[in-house]
């Protein structure tokens, strides 16, 4: 893939913006602009340079000591000198076909590690809404592992058959839901020769999300609307750290064609599987029905990959039940998370913490609204041990939590 292509995608530059000023607008063109008051106090400079290859424009505000802001000293139109074509390049546009070879490059190498999935059986509705009877997956190994959309599968469909890269249609079983981040662990049994099932498959990488930028561009890949060729939409990475620090926002086109899906960066590394979030109650079909609506959600696969030893001992991943907290300030987003209410008989009350308690570190991570606290703890799930650091009459100390289900320890 061409490195320039890929760099004009992920970056508007300065350079591009003046080769459109240039267009438009002549020195002379420019300087009748400034308004006279404004010229008695700068004297404003500009020389375009013309090349076989592009057009520079080149802007410098002079003060009246004839000094730029910079401590740059000005010249005279007659002293300029055209500007080298090779200190400061403009980046070339690329052309409609190298963008469209971008996406298809993209397509072509994750395509061997698509798998579509098709349902059967199970209940007609869940929450309301329709049962998804296809979806998309993203193979992840050799083992024949896979990852997608919980919402898929929240009808507990009968029969799950994964129609793979060469065509080949295989049984799939799921192995482990997260009811928090909505996705499967499904897996397939494999032959002996792999090629049977996917030609020129790679094991998919992680994207670095540290390193992900809001605004750069992806694509997402979607496997329902045909078993060969996967469907492309694509758009940009318009949030980080979305549904309480668990997903990616994208404004690709994102509905049932392509849940379960992958989103990629431009070097061909997975962001995340697609997975419908809404408003209210995080079940598993809510946020559906933002259907193509320009949000969409991806759980990052850095995220999932430190999670799938896990998910192939247990079958569930639930979230953590409520502490049982009430904190002094409603404005969560606002306010430090002093506690005004610890309810009796509950994970906090059992733990010890006491009205007026301080939260100041989740996990050693420190935290400093009860925004940040709820972002902290809804990662975890149900029988995870957390540490609370407490700050209490001038003392500071920590706290182990277990988050346990106490009404089904009380049942037991």
């Amino acid at each position: 893939m061409k490195q320039p292509v890929k760099h004009f995608l992920n970056q508007m530059t300065f350079a591009s913006l003046s080769i459109s000023m240039a267009s438009f607008l002549s020195a002379e063109d420019f300087n009748s602009q400034i308004p006279p008051q404004e010229s008695r106090k700068q004297n404003v400079s500009v020389s375009t340079s013309q090349t076989q290859e592009n057009t520079q424009f080149t802007l410098s505000a002079i003060s009246d000591s004839g000094t730029s802001d910079s401590g740059i000293k000005s010249v005279s139109s007659a002293e300029a000198q055209p500007a080298s074509p090779d200190s400061s390049p403009l980046p070339q546009i690329p052309t409609p076909n190298e963008i469209q070879n971008v996406w298809l490059s993209l397509r072509s190498q994750i395509a061997p590690a698509l798998v579509r999935l098709e349902t059967t059986g199970g209940t007609e509705k869940t929450d309301g809404v329709n049962a998804i009877l296809e979806t998309t997956g993203l193979m992840i190994d050799t083992e024949g592992f896979i990852f997608s959309t919980a919402a898929a599968f929240a009808h507990q469909p009968d029969v799950i058959i994964a129609v793979t890269n060469t065509g080949k249609r295989l049984p799939a079983r799921i192995v482990s839901t997260d009811f928090i981040r909505k996705i499967v662990l499904l897996k397939i049994e494999v032959p002996q020769d792999f090629s049977e099932i996917s030609k020129n498959f790679q094991i998919p990488s992680a994207a670095n999300i540290q390193n992900m930028r809001v605004g750069q561009k992806i694509a997402a890949f979607g496997k329902v609307l045909s078993s060969e060729t996967p469907s492309i939409a694509t758009g940009i990475v318009s949030g980080k750290n979305r549904h309480r620090g668990t997903a990616v926002q994208i404004n690709a086109h994102v509905s049932p064609n392509n849940y379960g899906g992958p989103v990629v960066d431009l070097d061909g590394s997975v962001i995340g599987i697609l997975t419908p979030f809404g408003m209210g109650e995080n079940k598993l079909m809510t946020g559906t029905e933002l259907y193509d609506s320009g949000i969409g959600f991806a759980i990052p696969l850095e995220d999932l990959f430190a999670l799938l030893e896990r998910m192939k001992r247990q079958p569930e991943l639930r979230p953590a039940p409520k502490l049982g907290i009430v904190f002094t300030n409603p404005a969560a987003f606002l306010a430090e998370p002093r506690i005004l209410h610890v309810e009796a008989n509950s994970i906090a009350d059992k733990a010890g913490l006491r009205p007026e308690d301080l939260v100041t570190h989740v996990n050693n991570v420190p935290i400093s609204t009860g925004t940040d606290f709820r972002r902290e703890t809804v990662r975890y799930f149900e029988g995870d041990l957390i540490k609370l650091t407490i700050a209490r009459e001038n003392k500071t100390f920590q706290k182990d939590i277990l988050l346990e289900d106490l009404a089904k320890k009380k049942e037991k």
